[in-house]
């Protein structure tokens, strides 16, 4: 058992660094060896030796690695059609499918962004959920939590470029948008009673075919570019030389990257955070978590490529884990620019979760489409080991971003900050403002036992001030408050 860890442990190592192919056996090699010197069994090292040799011999010699193994997929590949090659630069999201999660995504152009309308509607929903009932305490609603999760989410993509490639085609950036304005109209309809006018114009994009998309992301993978880039080459000779170079470095950041996805996700099921630890931290490494997952996704899609089998649905699938991990980096990337990112916390927090959840889904339906049960069983164990899926936002996390959403004029300030001003919001936010002191008398309020019973809230604050549970500002404020409410945003109740 001892050496069978030894064995299972540096192949883990060598995988998780991707090694190259001279150092993995080079120390392979050596380990075999310390078997025959140290081990129990003589027989067992002759055998160990004789695989060692019939495996790593070949490999390391370019010629017969070339004839044996890389040449007759050559030649495979070359009886077929090949897919298209993009001829424009990778994008600067384009590391994500490679694994590299600490890649920075520049700075995004200034245009008016297309979901401005719904957003404009969906933060005035959320405020004037609260403006309703302004003479009662301020009690969040999951909705509110969750317009401000997608609030966040869509101020990230007006700051940070999610492209894949440099043609000028934002394709990613659209669709992540248009699968982040399905559910903020929902719970914008939630909030109003009535749908927003503006999320009729996200319909038929949350809803639509993103297959498309999985193959724009092969054009940006790296291992992909550089393989059929090697099967384009004219000379033969040079042919075979650049794609068995490139052959092998995909194995090695395929194996690599399946190895960061089994270790990662196992840690993350077994370790339990300890109290007081940097959750920032915790998020960062489940961040880095997911890259790996996509990209030994894409890596899975190449090989399946490569043996003629990929099915139906896997692109779709595909595409949109990668969609939500675009929009999980800018997030991060856009949290971390922030002056005072302790009141953005919870929105993060809750958007964050909410993204890995719905990649995680997207994962699992990616490998469902594989139609050998074997092989999908080994990769789901692989990529989503058990007890390592995310946990939905709880109550107290919803509570806290909704709280922070409706407190902090500086959160809804930066939620805003790239859309063009809207005198009905401003309304709405001034409102807010004045209203938001209350609070402590408000709850005072609500716990006065008020004799005899008011027939309508503005009966209530006139007792209260009577009573002097209210000063004669705060009744003010409370009374031109409820008339705000009743007129303008209940106009049938007028």
């Amino acid at each position: 058992m001892f050496w069978l860890i030894v064995f299972l442990g540096l192949a883990g190592v060598l995988a998780y660094r991707a090694a190259p192919l001279p150092t993995a056996t080079g120390l392979i090699g050596v380990t075999v060896l310390l078997y025959g010197w140290l081990g129990e069994s003589s027989g067992r090292f002759v055998l160990l030796a004789l695989l060692y040799l019939l495996l790593f011999v070949p490999l390391n010699v370019p010629a017969l690695r070339q004839e044996w193994i890389s040449r007759p997929l050559l030649d495979r590949l070359l009886a077929r059609p090949l897919p298209m090659l993009s001829p424009h630069d990778a994008g600067p999201a384009a590391g994500l499918l490679d694994g590299r999660w600490d890649l920075r995504l520049p700075a995004a152009p200034a245009p008016t962004p297309a979901d401005t309308e719904l957003r404009l509607e969906a933060l005035g929903a959320a405020l004037a959920q609260r403006l309703s009932q302004p003479s009662r305490p301020l009690i969040p609603q999951p909705e509110q939590a969750e317009v401000a999760a997608l609030l966040y989410g869509a101020a990230a993509l007006d700051h940070h470029d999610p492209r894949l490639l440099g043609d000028g085609l934002d394709c990613s950036g659209e669709h992540l948008r248009a699968v982040q304005a399905w559910p903020l109209a929902q719970a914008a309809c939630a909030l109003r009673g009535r749908a927003p006018e503006a999320s009729l114009d996200w319909t038929a994009a949350a809803g639509a075919d993103i297959a498309g998309l999985g193959e724009r992301c092969a054009q940006a993978h790296g291992p992909s570019v550089a393989l059929w880039s090697a099967v384009r080459e004219e000379s033969p000779a040079q042919r075979l030389i650049r794609f068995d170079e490139a052959f092998w470095r995909f194995v090695g950041h395929g194996l690599s990257q399946l190895t960061r996805s089994v270790i990662g996700g196992l840690s993350q099921g077994l370790l339990i955070p300890a109290p007081g630890e940097d959750q920032q931290r915790r998020d960062r490494q489940r961040a880095s978590l997911a890259c790996s997952r996509i990209a030994a996704l894409a890596d899975l899609r190449l090989a399946l490529v490569l043996a003629d089998r990929l099915p139906p649905g896997f692109d779709s699938a595909y595409a949109r884990a990668y969609l939500r991990l675009a929009g999980l980096h800018a997030a991060l990337a856009w949290h971390e620019a922030a002056r005072s990112p302790y009141h953005e916390r919870p929105l993060l927090r809750v958007l964050s979760r909410e993204q890995h959840r719905l990649l995680e889904e997207q994962l699992s339906c990616a490998l469902r489409s594989l139609p050998q049960v074997l092989l999908r069983g080994v990769l789901r164990w692989l990529i989503l080991p058990p007890g390592s899926g995310t946990i939905q936002p709880g109550g107290a996390e919803n509570q806290a971003a909704a709280l922070a959403l409706l407190r902090e004029p500086t959160v809804r300030a930066r939620l805003i900050s790239r859309l063009p001003a809207h005198p009905g919001l401003q309304a709405l936010e001034q409102r807010m403002q004045v209203l938001q002191p209350l609070e402590s008398s408000l709850r005072r309020l609500q716990l006065a036992q008020i004799e005899p019973t008011p027939s309508d809230e503005t009966v209530r604050v006139t007792s209260a001030e009577r009573l002097g549970l209210l000063s004669e500002a705060e009744a003010g404020i409370l009374r031109e408050a409820l008339d705000f409410a009743n007129t303008q945003l209940n106009p049938d109740r007028s």
